[in-house]
């Protein structure tokens, strides 16, 4: 693949500048000639004996330099004896100078003068070569030293790798490293592309550094407080309730079938009353009650129907469409003291990210968060701090008063945070006037004492 050349041309100032050197190199080269050619005549007395003297070496330093010139607007390399001409000629005038002094003075400036000229020619054909070079963009030159250096290299690695002999393979591993040195030296195209380069991979990283220290990190976004929503139709224990559902603070009218044994004056008589219509209104205070298991609710089920109503504490049995259950008045059932709806304590526990809390053991914040959160929103409206307390300790979880009311202030403190309402001033009331009741009861003790 040949290498992409770029044409240019001299400015005006370039080529002023350019021609104002040429001017004195060619003057200077004059006169060095002419300074040659009275030496040797001074010597000889014959003019072209001191001609030929300066056409031989000055002269013949001028061609290989014109030569030079046109061998690099060809885009060729010159040849190895133009190049050793270069050098030679020049040191041929010096030495014959030199030869015909007849004393050393005179010898030492007879070897100097040819130099004049010779410089001059030099100095022409080197210009002349770089503006070929500048405006084609091929350097000849470089290009036959690179190859050179490359095919030596070629030549010496594999020399150290399949030569036969041991010391011939360790000769040619050292010459190879030395000649590794001469790979582009010189090269101005390579160097610029390399300067490239590293040009561009320095500014990748410049820009990555500068990227890492001002980008500004991203704050994350603060999660709300979650209140788990209470599932149509679900108790806290996860069962379905059937017969009665609740929606807000209205009930749902059912149309139960009532067989009463025992008639209203309690003669014993067997009387079946069937009751077409009528209302079962839950009241919140008795499902929230029944959910502890200790305590009993006076005012369970409260019925309405167009017959007399039964009074007595009799076994009354409600028919459903699904099932048939069997109700004692003065008592409420499972499903009635389940709270409708409502999520159970392992999925409040999974949402927070933490593990169920179990009666009868210690509990830490989280879980007493959790524990106070299911509890709070087991009945509508929410309980209060003081109810809350109690159906804790009904339930048999574990935490000391001064823990409760720390978590019940964090769950307060979510609430307010995430825009809930319903309450919370009044459980914070709740909660300093116990905080002020343990105070008094902490000073009672010492009032004693004094």
């Amino acid at each position: 693949m040949s290498e992409p050349t770029m044409e240019r041309t001299l400015t005006t100032g370039q080529r002023f500048i350019l021609g104002a050197a040429a001017v004195p190199m060619v003057v200077i080269g004059a006169i060095g000639g002419y300074a040659t050619y009275s030496n040797i005549k001074t010597v000889t007395h014959q003019s072209a004996t001191a001609m030929g003297v300066v056409a031989a070496g000055e002269g013949a330093t001028l061609i290989l330099a014109l030569v030079y010139v046109g061998l690099t607007l060809l885009g060729q390399s010159s040849p190895t004896i133009v190049r050793l001409g270069l050098w030679a000629l020049p040191a041929v005038a010096s030495v014959t100078g030199a030869e015909v002094a007849q004393n050393s003075r005179d010898a030492l400036i007879y070897a100097v003068t040819p130099m004049a000229m010779c410089a001059a020619a030099e100095g022409l054909g080197l210009v002349a070569r770089r503006i070929v070079i500048y405006c084609t963009g091929v350097n000849s030159e470089q290009r036959r030293r690179n190859a050179a250096t490359l095919q030596r290299l070629a030549y010496l690695r594999a020399r150290a790798a399949k030569h036969p002999g041991a010391r011939q393979r360790r000769r040619a591993e050292l010459k190879s490293w030395r000649v590794a040195q001469q790979v582009g030296a010189g090269d101005e195209a390579l160097g610029g592309e390399l300067v490239t380069d590293q040009r561009e991979r320095l500014k990748e990283i410049a820009g990555d550094a500068l990227v890492t220290m001002l980008a500004v990190p991203a704050t994350p976004a603060l999660a709300g407080s979650v209140t788990p929503a209470l599932g149509a139709g679900e108790t806290r224990d996860g069962s379905t309730a059937e017969g009665v559902t609740e929606t807000g603070d209205q009930p749902t009218p059912v149309t139960p079938s009532v067989t009463a044994d025992g008639d209203r004056d309690g003669s014993g008589h067997d009387a079946s009353v069937s009751v077409s219509g009528g209302v079962v209104q839950v009241k919140r205070q008795t499902v929230a009650q029944a959910s502890r298991p200790t305590e009993t609710v006076t005012d369970s089920v409260t019925p309405s129907v167009t017959p007399p109503v039964v009074t007595d504490e009799s076994s009354v049995s409600v028919e459903t469409d699904t099932n048939e259950q069997s109700v004692t008045p003065g008592a409420v059932t499972d499903d009635e003291a389940s709270h409708l709806g409502g999520p159970t304590l392992d999925e409040v526990a999974a949402v927070a990210g933490v593990s169920t809390p179990q009666t009868g053991v210690r509990l830490d914040d989280d879980q007493l968060v959790v524990v106070l959160r299911f509890l709070r929103y087991s009945d509508a409206p929410p309980l209060s701090y003081r109810q809350a307390q109690i159906v804790f300790r009904d339930a048999g979880y574990v935490g000391s008063e001064q823990r409760v009311r720390r978590a019940w202030g964090s769950l307060m403190s979510t609430e307010e945070t995430g825009g809930d309402d319903g309450g919370t001033d009044a459980e914070e009331e709740d909660v300093a006037s116990d905080d002020a009741s343990d105070d008094e009861e902490d000073d009672r003790p010492s009032a004693s004492r004094n």
